[in-house]
């Protein structure tokens, strides 16, 4: 597989990480390099599994079927998150699950999961047409890195425009929703 094919995949895999860190970014959320370690980690993990098994899990799960479960998932964290802007009166609600304001390691591992869930798909595609480079993965969470830093680095920009928090959570949300769409369809 060529270098130029390598890096298209693993781009195409990382778009979900670009908008997950414009979402923690708006608000506020820090992801420690720990959690983007561990994030960036699961989702290498999942993509060399997926390309070293390929003709395997096709058995039990098809490309479809990962892309809906991992587009599932975004969609719904993002409508969670919506749904708690309009909960909260005034202190925007953040999407990690004990609303610390900083990602974890254990909500890492999910947003790693949710974010490469999908992976399946183009790790089976790519593992059955005989591309089981172990560049893949490791480009890939290389990508994921990059792109979630990139991320929350756009999104904390943008949130110095002086506005009501909620509006912020409900864009955010709303992100994540549009980004689990277009990983469903794309």
């Amino acid at each position: 597989m060529t270098l130029l094919a390598i890096l298209l995949i693993a781009i195409s895999l990382s778009m979900d990480a670009l908008g997950m860190g414009v979402s923690y970014g708006l608000r506020g959320i820090r992801t420690p390099w720990y959690a983007r370690l561990i994030l960036c980690g699961v989702s290498a993990l999942i993509t060399g599994i997926a390309v070293g098994a390929g003709s395997l899990i096709t058995l039990f799960i098809t490309p479809g079927a990962a892309r809906l479960i991992g587009s599932g998932m975004l969609a719904v964290l993002g409508a969670v998150i919506i749904v708690q802007a309009f909960l909260k009166k005034k202190e925007p609600e953040s999407c990690d699950f004990d609303h610390s304001k900083h990602i974890d390691a254990l909500e890492a591992v999910y947003l790693g999961v949710a974010l490469s869930i999908d992976s399946f798909g183009a790790g089976i595609s790519t593992g059955i047409a005989g591309g089981g480079d172990v560049w893949i993965p490791l480009a890939a969470g290389l990508c994921q890195m990059i792109f979630l830093c990139a991320g929350e680095f756009c999104g904390k920009k943008l949130k110095r425009i002086k506005a009501d928090d909620r509006l912020f959570t409900v864009i955010s949300g709303t992100l994540l929703v549009v980004l689990a769409v277009v990983r469903y369809y794309c």
